[in-house]
């Protein structure tokens, strides 16, 4: 019985046709609607939810403080770097101070495709007064992500914060996309005064700072990498960031070339160059690029 009320055919009246693609996509939604709307399932609890993985995470002081004077605040930088810890933080400070708060992260397939009036509905079936401060993560993942946080923002309910990675909330984008609506916070890896932690007072203070400095030399401050000083770790952030940060966003078709271009690249990150230059170099590795290629090349690569 249950089958038959969530079948394709029950729901739309309806032959399942052999293009199940277009069906499956359709139920998916319907299933996601009654999800949201019909379970226990709220966004104060989803809220708690993500709020209390902050128990699980062993903090690294940031020097970025993070404030709401009305406009959109967004978090930007690459991934991995803790900008929805900085959130979650942040949330949970307000709540403490018995603020209204709701966290939602986008890449949650339900709310990837919700209406922005239906969320706005949702987030006052929770808080029916009063103004609510929203987070919202991944925010690049909500379809119409433009539109709806102007509507958000012009309809004076909510304090704003969103994030998403530079690649998809590039700060040359945000200005034509929000019109004036926003204050962007750039969030990069660790700086070495953030790991420091501790003032030099004799020489084992600053022989314990020397060995830091090293260990930062190696790891750098992705704050993953630095907390487990393991090597995969590092591939990973490496990997995710060349495929969907930069091949998927530029539609690069000459992977194996771009590849390695890229990896050539940041293996002489230090030295300085020119575009003719890099040319050369780039040349004498055996890959055959144009100056428009190599400029390119380096404004993706940049923009991750």
């Amino acid at each position: 019985m249950i089958s038959m009320l969530f079948s394709p055919k029950a729901i739309y009246g309806l032959e399942i046709h052999k293009n199940w693609d277009f069906y499956g996509l359709a139920f998916h939604r319907f299933i996601n609607i009654l999800i949201l709307n019909y379970t226990m399932i709220s966004l104060k609890e989803i809220t708690y939810d993500y709020l209390g993985s902050l128990s699980y995470v062993k903090e690294i002081k940031r020097n970025l403080n993070i404030k709401n004077n009305g406009d959109i605040v967004c978090l930007v930088g690459p991934r991995r770097v803790g900008k929805t810890f900085l959130m979650l933080k942040k949330a949970r400070e307000l709540l403490e101070k018995n603020n209204q708060v709701i966290y939602v992260s986008f890449d949650e397939p339900f709310f990837s495709s919700i209406k922005v009036r239906k969320f706005a509905e949702l987030v006052r079936k929770e808080y029916p007064s009063g103004k609510v401060h929203l987070f919202l993560d991944e925010v690049q993942e909500w379809s119409d992500w433009d539109f709806n946080l102007r509507w958000l923002h012009d309809v004076k309910d909510f304090y704003i914060y969103i994030s998403g990675s530079s690649s998809s909330l590039l700060s040359s984008e945000i200005p034509s996309r929000l019109r004036g609506r926003y204050i962007s916070k750039l969030v990069l890896p660790l700086s070495f005064k953030e790991l420091a932690g501790f003032e030099i007072k004799s020489f084992r203070e600053k022989g314990k700072l020397l060995k830091r400095f090293e260990e930062y030399l190696k790891w750098g401050g992705f704050p993953e990498v630095w907390k487990t000083r393991v090597r995969e770790n590092v591939v990973s952030i490496l990997e995710t960031t060349f495929y969907r940060d930069i091949v998927e966003r530029n539609r690069i078709r000459e992977l194996e070339q771009f590849k390695e271009f890229f990896y050539l690249i940041i293996s002489n990150y230090s030295n300085r160059f020119t575009y003719n230059s890099l040319k050369r170099l780039v040349e004498g590795e055996g890959l055959k690029v144009d100056i428009k290629t190599v400029i390119k090349y380096i404004k993706a690569i940049e923009n991750a």
